[in-house]
């Protein structure tokens, strides 16, 4: 460069849904919305929306309770997610195509991305950032929680959730009170 910088890019800043908005958000989804299926994916997975579209019958063990994310542009993302009942269930109740079938058979991401901005303000990669912040302040370690949205370093899913982690240090405080006894 000729000592001139570049401007800094802004990050677009995040529309995190806590606990009880995430399940507002579904349940208008449940109501609204033919993409409901996707929407909870996202949300109790944290997966991105191409491997959402990307996922077959075949990936799903239902018995394991897992997805196998197999589509990914690094080795990272390709992982297995493990599955929250209330996303096992709907699973469960689905019919089921050939192991070769998408789960979500016919869906495009932007007609997705369409029906979001139709009912909410929010965008799908939102969806999966809250699923991020609500694990990581419930307590789920930050490298299970890179290892689950297929970060390929644990410094990736810190520098993105750290506005999570300063409210975490009183509750370290609290376990050290445990162990030692609050002296």
């Amino acid at each position: 460069m000729d000592g001139v910088s570049r401007p800094r890019v802004e990050r677009r800043e995040f529309k995190v849904l806590d606990e009880e908005q995430a399940r507002l958000f579904l349940a208008r989804a449940e109501r609204e919305s033919p993409f409901f299926g996707v929407y909870l994916t996202a949300i109790a997975t944290g997966m991105r929306i191409s491997e959402i579209l990307d996922v077959r019958w075949g990936d799903v063990d239902l018995l394991a309770r897992t997805i196998s994310v197999r589509c990914s542009k690094t080795r990272a993302g390709v992982r297995r997610v493990d599955l929250p009942d209330v996303l096992v269930r709907w699973l469960t109740d689905r019919p089921k195509g050939a192991a070769g079938e998408p789960v979500f058979l016919r869906v495009k991401a932007n007609d997705v991305r369409r029906d979001l901005k139709r009912f909410t303000d929010i965008r799908f990669h939102d969806l999966r950032h809250s699923h991020a912040t609500m694990g990581i302040r419930a307590g789920v370690h930050p490298k299970v929680m890179a290892d689950r949205l297929g970060h390929s370093r644990i410094a990736v899913t810190i520098d993105t959730y750290s506005h999570v982690l300063p409210g975490m240090g009183r509750q370290v405080a609290r376990v050290m009170d445990d162990i030692l006894g609050g002296r």
